[in-house]
């Protein structure tokens, strides 16, 4: 960093780069207590910033005059930045350029007027993406920072499993903070879907943590279950009030989506209020003092150690020819092929990753549910594969009782006694193999906390008594499908009604019951009926 740093020294600078490496220029320069004229700008609001942008408006037209659905009307927006104004003679691309002149003609692309007045005076340096593709290097004119690749032999630790793989990271980070290496100085690469299970799982066993982030959407939450049900309910007003007296972060997550939809009433927004709730993350937040799951090119320091893991074929994500401009169409629209566009993704992680020091590389050879194999980003002579058969029973007395109990299973199954089982034995004894106990230990703090907010009624009572399993689908997951169901909406209105009895001072059965049954039609979406049949509506 410090070498990139110097390069930008006495100048007036528009940096483009990821949010990640931005990060890393403010937190050195924070450090060394220097003051440098940069600006910064992702390669996204770049372009957007350049060419044009768009918002809910041109999504929404495309939506309604060709019938395209969210995601393929944003899929067509993300590609008009590629087509110019002219016909190609090529249908799927002069589509393209009509719907790009209707949204200009309607005033629905978003174009900055003042960017060139922004750029004025400033040296452009693009850094943090690698080598650029066709399309970037013509919208992009200014010094590009190129990861340079340094000639090594990459040393590579092979398993026979995952879990395997993880005991030995996990047992070399406990190494490294025992010799003194900070914690925060340690990170994991490539931590895939693969892996999330068995790092919270081993999380629980040693005395640090891996942070893999949370992945989780907003759409999961049970909140976000009762805003949606809210919407056909209650006014846009009401719900404000009601997530801003919240006072979380998750309220505020959908008091941001609702400020999104100035002038629309959420009733007829709902589908893109849904599409919006599955894209945005419930962060929790970074904490200190834990190894970081860091995305592929974060930079790094000379003393960070970098565990990159999962390093078979499936590392780095090569593209395909899936996209909607097809590999066919590219070389018109002066855009890199696939092919073109898969050899620098190639060379732009052999360049980073011989600029990380500390690498430490592993893979292994399955998952429970799949076999991998070895990577193809360098060639055997640049490698030096290393099989480790087995960990070390030093560091974790949780995973040695775990690998003990694989040993116990397969003597009592199958018969085969490991090498280590003796050992172990003597260490654990039985290791309480095939005993458990369903005596009640009590709730913790968090647990009984929970129980102050729960409203119960006779109808969840009478679900639980039932069945644990279906009370814990409909109220704590809340995916049980309501609709049609008559007795439910029966009941919707007699507890409305009885609501009035208690509460309205000059309750009027006949107005009460009126309003109660229009809130219960108000809730039906469209094509669904109150009634399927006529015995309930006699009833």
């Amino acid at each position: 960093m410090k070498d990139f740093i110097e390069k930008l020294k006495d100048r007036k600078t528009l940096l483009i780069c990821p949010n990640v490496f931005k990060n890393r220029v403010l937190e050195y320069l924070f450090q060394e207590k220097e003051v440098f004229d940069i600006k910064f700008i992702d390669l996204n609001e770049y372009k957007k910033n350049i060419l044009f942008d768009y918002d809910l408006n041109a999504v929404r037209y495309l939506n309604s005059k060709y019938g395209l659905s969210i995601s393929n009307a944003r899929e067509i927006l993300e590609n008009l930045y590629f087509v110019e104004d002219k016909r190609y003679g090529v249908k799927k691309l002069d589509d393209l350029v009509t719907y790009k002149t209707e949204l200009e003609q309607e005033g629905l692309l978003i174009h900055n007027r003042l960017f060139d007045r922004f750029l004025e005076g400033r040296d452009i340096v693009i850094a943090g993406y690698g080598e650029p593709d066709k399309f970037t290097e013509g919208i992009v004119k200014g010094e590009i920072i190129p990861y340079e690749e340094t000639k090594k032999i990459y040393k590579i630790n092979t398993f026979e499993d995952i879990e395997a793989e993880l005991e030995y990271v996990y047992n070399s980070i406990s190494d490294l903070i025992r010799n003194g290496t900070d914690i925060n100085k340690i990170h994991v690469l490539n931590a895939g879907s693969d892996y999330e299970a068995y790092i919270s799982r081993f999380n629980t066993y040693y005395g640090f943590v891996i942070d893999q982030g949370n992945n989780e959407k907003l759409i999961g939450t049970s909140l976000a279950k009762n805003f949606l049900d809210k919407i056909d309910s209650s006014d846009k007003q009401t719900i404000y009030e009601d997530l801003l007296a919240m006072e979380n972060d998750l309220a505020d997550k959908l008091i941001n989506i609702i400020n999104r939809y100035t002038g629309y009433d959420l009733k007829d927004v709902k589908e893109f209020v849904i599409d919006d709730l599955k894209n945005t993350g419930v962060s929790s937040g970074s904490f200190n003092n834990v190894v970081s799951c860091d995305d592929l090119f974060t930079p790094f320091d000379k003393d960070d150690h970098v565990f990159l893991i999962g390093f078979n074929e499936q590392f780095p994500r090569f593209k395909t020819d899936t996209e909607y401009i097809s590999n066919s169409l590219r070389p018109l629209l002066n855009m890199s092929t696939i092919e073109e566009e898969n050899e620098l993704i190639r060379k732009n992680v052999r360049g980073y990753l011989s600029s990380i020091d500390n690498l430490h590389i592993s893979w292994c050879e399955k998952s429970p549910f799949r076999k991998y194999n070895q990577c193809n980003l360098y060639i055997s002579e640049e490698c030096e594969y290393r099989k480790i058969d087995k960990g070390s029973y030093e560091y974790c007395d949780e995973v040695n009782r775990l690998k003990y109990a694989y040993m116990q299973d397969r003597l009592q199954k199958y018969g085969r006694s490991d090498d280590d089982y003796g050992l172990l034995h003597k260490e654990y004894g039985d290791n309480d193999y095939l005993t458990y106990s369903n005596v009640f230990k009590g709730l913790n703090d968090e647990q009984i906390d929970q129980f102050n907010n729960v409203k119960l009624s006779y109808t969840p009572m009478n679900d639980f008594y039932l069945c644990q399993f279906r009370y814990y689908l409909d109220y704590v997951m809340k995916i049980g499908d309501n609709s049609g169901n008559f007795n439910t909406r029966v009941g919707n209105i007699c507890h409305e009604v009885l609501k009035d009895l208690y509460e309205d001072k000059d309750f009027d059965f006949e107005r009460s019951w009126d309003r109660a049954f229009k809130n219960e039609e108000d809730r039906l979406v469209e094509g669904e009926k109150l009634f399927e049949n006529e015995s309930e509506e006699f009833f």
